[in-house]
């Protein structure tokens, strides 16, 4: 905070009104397991229905629907072939975090189910409990996905990083949250006609102030 007012000080004063669960990744709760602190999911799909907005209610929906079918059906596609237990994003930052692994050397505390590990390299120190599932970076804790300290603990006991990766995850878990299919539809003209009464829409009231596009 002390470096962003030094460089901005009107964001400083804007980020002190905000409370830090919601941009400070030290103040995140663990139980959603996502460590992301920028909204680029939402700024992705909202790019994708812009050529939408304008249209009226029943072809925005449906370029919607064909937006979300696309993604839907590239996933199944892709898990279709993939042979691994977990997903092949996943797979990659796992592999990135290995590598840094082979850096750090950790310590067994004498504990009975051997789950703590100390870790000491200069003047950074951390703790790391398997058993519990923590360690005193929180960037295992934040996103399920095991860290560097993790792994290197992880080899010490001679079991793979693999097996300590959260639920969510595993390509069983995408399997069954891509298993369900969204329906095409006809267009208006082939739809069934019924005999209730035409819904009128609402009643247009204009604002005060210039008119928004």
């Amino acid at each position: 905070m002390l470096r962003m007012k030094a460089m901005k000080e009107d964001a400083w004063k804007d980020m002190l009104d905000v409370s830090a669960c919601h941009w400070s990744r030290p103040h995140f709760r663990t139980y959603s397991k996502c460590d992301l602190q920028v909204k680029n999911m939402c700024e992705a799909f909202n790019r994708e229905i812009l050529e939408h907005r304008e249209k009226p209610i029943i072809p925005l929906l449906e370029g919607i629907k064909h937006y979300i079918t696309k993604r839907m059906t590239s996933h199944k596609e892709l898990l279709h072939g993939y042979t691994g237990s977990i997903y092949p994003k996943i797979q990659l930052v796992i592999k990135k975090n290995k590598k840094q692994a082979q850096e750090w050397s950790p310590a067994w505390h004498g504990d009975d189910d051997i789950s703590i590990f100390g870790f000491i390299n200069g003047v950074e120190t951390y703790c790391v409990d398997l058993k519990k599932e923590v360690c005193s970076c929180r960037k295992w804790d934040l996103s399920g996905i095991p860290f560097c300290h993790i792994i290197s603990c992880i080899w010490k006991i001679k079991k793979q990083p693999e097996d300590y990766v959260v639920a969510c995850y595993m390509k069983s878990t995408f399997i069954d949250t891509y298993s369900n299919i969204v329906y095409p539809t006809n267009e208006p003209q082939l739809c069934h006609i019924d005999d209730l009464n035409t819904m009128a829409p609402p009643m247009m009231r204009r604002a005060i102030g210039r008119p928004k596009k």
